[in-house]
Formats: C-alpha cells, sequence, structure tokens
C-alpha cells in the first residue's frame, strides 16, 4: 500500500518566500499540521517555523497551550455569577 503523498508548505510576504517546509511522510487524514507561527513585527511580518503535528481532536487544547500569553481563556473574561445570584435571576426571569 501506499502511504500519504509529500506535502510542503510555504510562507510569502509578496513574492518574498518567509519560509519553506516539507514533510517527506505527509500527514495521516486525522491529523493537523501547525506550519509556522506569524506576528506582525513593526511594519513587516515575521514567522517562525513550527513543524509540529498533532491528532485534529487535540488541536483547540494544543492551540491554547502553545499560545497562551496571546490568548485570554474565556472563563477568565467572565466574572463567575454567585449560584443564589443566578437561582434568583433565573427565576425572575421565568416569572416574568
Amino acid at each position: 500500500a501506499k502511504g500519504p503523498s509529500p506535502w510542503t508548505a510555504k510562507v510569502l510576504e509578496g513574492e518574498t518566500e518567509l519560509l519553506r517546509l516539507r514533510r517527506p511522510e505527509g500527514l495521516r487524514s486525522t491529523g493537523v499540521w501547525l506550519v509556522a507561527t506569524i506576528q506582525k513585527d513593526g511594519s513587516s511580518w515575521k514567522a517562525d517555523a513550527l513543524d509540529e503535528l498533532y491528532p485534529e481532536k487535540r488541536l483547540e487544547a494544543v492551540l491554547m497551550l502553545r499560545f497562551k500569553d496571546y490568548v485570554k481563556e474565556q472563563a477568565e473574561e467572565k466574572p463567575e455569577e454567585d449560584p443564589m445570584e443566578a437561582t434568583r435571576r433565573m427565576l425572575a426571569e421565568a416569572m416574568a
């Protein structure tokens, strides 16, 4: 049986190639290939190679951990509601 086809990824800024990665073994159908991080650096862009493979099901958790300095978790943004206040609010809404 023939294995997966090789993959090549390029990151360009206009005509300028910032990086190129190649995976000769390709990817599994349930895998995700994180190629690079791209950040604005003043008036230009900066690309850093990652070349990391993860299972598709774990991508969200991996991104939250890998970029925790840039992404705030939703739980941090919402203040925790007091259970008694939540109950009163739900009863008031149901009675209205």
